[in-house]
């Protein structure tokens, strides 16, 4: 009796431990395959809570020498507060305060793109600019007029593009024959969309995406909501993010993919978002310990970085496209430009780039041009980057900033 009862109750257990691991089985197979329909949305995925850390990354394990372009400075071109630099396959364009004023790509001054003024062609205050390489046109976005201006490479005005009344612009990028623009307040649409698409035809179409309330925490705000929006590639089409964004959209045939999923526990939640005093948004986002604001993206062949914002540091993210690795570097140290490691650790922003290079704008403060000279003096740049000399232009406190760009390495060295 006593042997039946215990082999009554081993079946029992038998049975019932079955059922347990036949539901934890099936329930894991139901969450890896929703999980991989999940990560399948995106071509590159990102795991920043079990990524490798390190300390240092230097910049020639992924560029190969560079050089210095001092911007022609004279009474026409001399530049104030620089918003953007458009990088083309012969100039630079660059939006300051004034307007568009555009270089050659040895530095040399050429001229401005339109005039601030109510005349036909003219702006009141520029938001942004994009090109059309390919046709030589330029793009102005004239937020307050709520128009687009568009000229061509040698200030001819060509056209004015009305935009909708629907919502508020602030960023856009020119893409394979449309305009795509950020949306920032709703009027009349059916969703807090961010994203619109204009097809640059006789009608002007525009088409809305990306719903703020799914994607970007809810966050839909004239705030914190013209970072690095749009980035223009060598390598495909543009990419376009958001600050609460954990995905990088790219532009196929028209329509934004998921091209890069960020996953983290750190990432803010939606009533952390929510409660934001936009007042004081910056101290609140800096005293947390949320990861927020993706920025400085470089892209080429063989990897591509980003800068992410966490409290109050600043990490950068690398993926290697050929190993499919990605870890995450508290410092990246210039060791192309600067020969000491003292001076290595300066941070510079990418302002452009194009299949070759990556570009960055240098010595637009007082302190930033004492520094590189300091450095200059000292002999700590790097005396092998084509134009060297040109960095002595900051002498005079009244010259341009200079422009310094950084050669991708190729596959074979890389």
């Amino acid at each position: 009796m006593i042997m039946y009862v215990k082999f009554l109750v081993f079946n029992l257990l038998y049975m019932k431990y079955t059922v347990i691991f036949s539901f934890i089985f099936l329930f894991s197979l139901l969450s890896c395959q929703s999980q991989q329909t999940i990560l399948s949305e995106s071509d590159i995925v990102v795991d920043l809570d079990h990524l490798k850390e390190t300390n240092i990354e230097y910049y020639s394990s992924y560029f190969d020498g560079g050089g210095i372009i001092a911007l022609e400075t004279t009474d026409k071109s001399l530049l104030g507060q620089i918003e953007k630099m458009c990088v083309s396959n012969d100039y630079f364009f660059i939006l300051d305060n004034s307007g568009v004023l555009v270089f050659r790509k040895d530095g040399k001054y050429l001229r401005h793109i339109s005039k601030c003024g109510n005349g036909p062609g003219e702006y009141n205050r520029l938001s942004d600019i994009t090109i059309d390489d390919k046709n030589r046109e330029i793009f102005l976005l004239d937020a307050t007029k709520r128009c687009i201006l568009v000229y061509d490479y040698e200030n001819n005005y060509k056209r004015i593009i009305p935009l909708a009344d629907k919502s508020f612009s602030s960023k856009f990028m020119y893409h394979d024959g449309a305009l795509f623009f950020n949306t920032i307040g709703s009027h009349g649409l059916d969703k807090n969309w961010l994203l619109g698409r204009m097809e640059l035809d006789e009608n002007n179409e525009t088409t809305y995406y990306l719903d703020a309330d799914e994607l970007n925490k809810g966050w839909y705000n004239l705030y914190y909501t013209d970072q690095q929006t749009f980035i223009p590639s060598a390598f495909g089409s543009p990419l376009f993010m958001q600050i609460f964004m954990d995905k990088i959209f790219r532009f196929e045939k028209g329509t934004p993919k998921p091209y890069i999923s960020i996953y983290s526990e750190s990432f803010p939640t939606k009533t952390f978002i929510s409660d934001l005093n936009t007042g004081n948004i910056s101290q609140e986002l800096m005293e947390s310990d949320y990861y927020y604001s993706m920025f400085d993206y470089v892209e080429n062949e063989m990897f591509f970085s980003l800068k992410l914002n966490k409290g109050m540091t600043t990490k950068t993210l690398i993926h290697n496209k050929q190993t499919s690795v990605s870890y995450l570097v508290n410092m990246f140290f210039n060791d192309v430009l600067y020969t000491d490691e003292d001076a290595s650790y300066i941070i510079s922003s990418f302002d452009a780039t194009d299949k070759n290079c990556v570009y960055t704008i240098e010595g637009e403060s007082m302190f930033a041009r004492q520094l590189l000279l300091e450095n200059l003096e000292k002999g700590k740049i790097n005396n092998e980057m084509n134009g060297y000399e040109n960095l002595r232009a900051l002498n005079d406190d009244e010259a341009n900033p200079i422009i310094i760009y950084y050669n991708f390495k190729n596959n074979e060295s890389f």
